[in-house]
């Protein structure tokens, strides 16, 4: 019924997910879900719970000191500070699942490179190797359209929506470590 999908309507734009204006209509709002996490959980570890096998199809890692804005004040590091960028397809039994591409400061992680291959959970290589205390994160997620390196790298076609997803990740004495 109509008074049904008014009251409907009406939630939503309480809700901030649509926008009534006179003469135009009803429109869709644009908004990125932030999200603070309590627990941070490796994709390895998501893929075993599920029973599937996770491994990667690292890309390249290297060592860099020109980051973008974003990146040096989401990790807290001063101008020229190094720190690492690992691109790696995620895959669970052989199938893309997400691309990754990481940024850990050196200070945090120096010989990073020593640790990953083919089959490395990072949050494995930050608990056993740099013996870190993960804490929490904070997640941005937005769905997108992925970019001809996407859609190779994840084998799917230019309409396939992606959910793109930003994180930070915190030790427990709030230290970022991971983004």
């Amino acid at each position: 019924s109509r008074d049904t999908i008014r009251k409907a309507l009406s939630k939503l734009e309480q809700e901030g997910f649509l926008s009534r204006r006179a003469a135009v209509g009803t429109i869709v709002r644009y908004q990125k879900s932030d999200y603070q996490l309590t627990a941070m959980t490796s994709f390895s570890e998501q893929m075993r719970a599920r029973g599937l096998h996770p491994s990667s199809e690292l890309e390249k890692i290297e060592l860099k000191s020109d980051l973008q804005e974003e990146i040096r004040c989401a990790l807290a590091l001063e101008q020229g500070e190094k720190c690492y960028m690992i691109s790696r397809v995620r895959k669970a039994d052989d199938t893309p699942m997400a691309y990754e591409e990481a940024y850990i400061p050196f200070r945090i992680c120096p010989n990073l490179q020593k640790h990953i291959d083919e089959s490395t959970s990072l949050y494995e290589v930050y608990e056993n190797e740099y013996h870190l205390k993960i804490g929490n994160g904070h997640v941005i997620l937005e769905a997108v359209l992925p970019s001809s390196q996407l859609q190779a790298a994840l084998k799917i076609g230019r309409e396939s929506p992606l959910l793109y997803m930003r994180c930070t990740g915190f030790l427990e004495n709030g230290t970022p470590f991971y983004y």
